[in-house]
């Protein structure tokens, strides 16, 4: 796998690789979520990056974003605990792989430090014919910013 070219490449990269995931047959999209299930996408969240500059250049930042996926949805219990579920695997799964520094590879200046879950898998919407519902889980990617080395890119 190439260095990625942004922070949200190496996200996609890191998550095309969970097992979880690859074990549907997906591979996550970038800002865009197909209306059909078993699709998954990254959507970055509004906020601010910097969380704190150090004299030498060298700033840490957060990348913060949700992972949403459509999953089928019906009124059957046994699906929609099997859809939640899911989710909790995979904050696990994200936690494990944090605790053992597994992080996303990021742009050269970038240094993954922690990938946190900061909300549970969540119900976010359901389709008008009550098929199809969009769940989200809300991350936080903490990283080392280096703006000498990202300047020296090309």
């Amino acid at each position: 796998m190439s260095k990625p070219e942004s922070i949200v490449e190496g996200i996609k990269q890191y998550f095309d690789e969970c097992p979880l995931i690859k074990k549907m047959g997906a591979k996550t999209k970038v800002e865009f979520l197909k209306d059909d299930t078993r699709s998954f996408s990254i959507e970055t969240v509004p906020g601010p990056s910097v969380i704190e500059n150090y004299l030498d250049g060298v700033s840490e930042r957060q990348y913060r974003f949700n992972l949403v996926a459509r999953f089928s949805y019906s009124e059957e219990a046994r699906m929609n605990i099997e859809n939640s579920q899911f989710f909790e695997e995979l904050a696990a799964w994200i936690e494990e792989q944090s605790d053992e520094e597994n992080l996303p590879e990021l742009p050269k200046g970038d240094d993954a430090e922690e990938l946190n879950v900061t909300t549970t898998g969540y119900l976010f919407a359901v389709s008008a014919d009550w098929r199809i519902a969009r769940y989200q889980l809300q991350l936080q990617l903490v990283y080392m910013h280096d703006s000498r080395a990202a300047k020296s890119k090309g």
